[in-house]
């Protein structure tokens, strides 16, 4: 029988069911639980944990010796001041991130670095349904804007979080700007 001091939120199953994940508190390390395997203590541990479609990949955030880094099938990454958000697309063959070095912001998608922000919203990056596709909220100087595929959308002042259609062709968002808000489908402001 597993006990903690604490158990950070959200507790996580893949999405087939078969899998069940937490990040958990002893003493003063923390580490990661997977279908009940307690992974190696870390100073700190970060979530939410991300598993692909079929539970066989899971991916959450760690820090030893004042870096972060991501952990992914048990393997530690490169270390950062920060990184944080992982997530894996449902095929598990795409692991995506948000990092920080020397204070500006990126992604790492797949292991390659992208973009240069002043802030990233690693709780927004999203894989679409299929997994071809990622997107996020990212801001660079006093305007945030959606990183879809690489392209940055329009410029506003704030953003919902982005969400993809089901079967993964769409993509839609609500910006603010002046005071006002727009819903934003497949980048062109205004419902459809």
């Amino acid at each position: 029988q597993q006990q903690y001091d604490e158990v950070a939120l959200p507790l996580v199953f893949s999405a087939n069911s078969a899998h069940f994940a937490y990040l958990a508190k002893k003493g003063k390390p923390w580490l990661a639980a997977v279908d009940g395997v307690e992974s190696k203590e870390y100073e700190q541990v970060g979530g939410p944990i991300s598993f692909d479609a079929e539970g066989k990949r899971v991916a959450y955030s760690a820090k030893a010796n004042d870096q972060w880094f991501i952990v992914a099938d048990g393997q530690e990454g490169d270390r950062y001041n920060i990184a944080a958000g992982p997530i894996l697309s449902s095929d598990g063959t795409r692991l995506a991130f948000a990092a920080k070095n020397a204070g500006r912001c990126f992604l790492v998608i797949a292991g390659q670095r992208q973009g240069d922000y002043d802030d990233l919203s690693a709780s927004s990056l999203t894989f679409s349904p299929d997994g071809k596709h990622l997107c996020c909220m990212a801001k660079r100087d006093k305007s945030w804007f959606i990183i879809a595929d690489g392209v940055e959308g329009k410029a506003y002042d704030a953003l919902s979080y982005p969400l993809y259609s089901p079967d993964s062709s769409r993509l839609a968002y609500y910006g603010t700007r002046d005071g006002k808000v727009m819903v934003v489908v497949d980048g062109v402001e205004g419902a459809p």
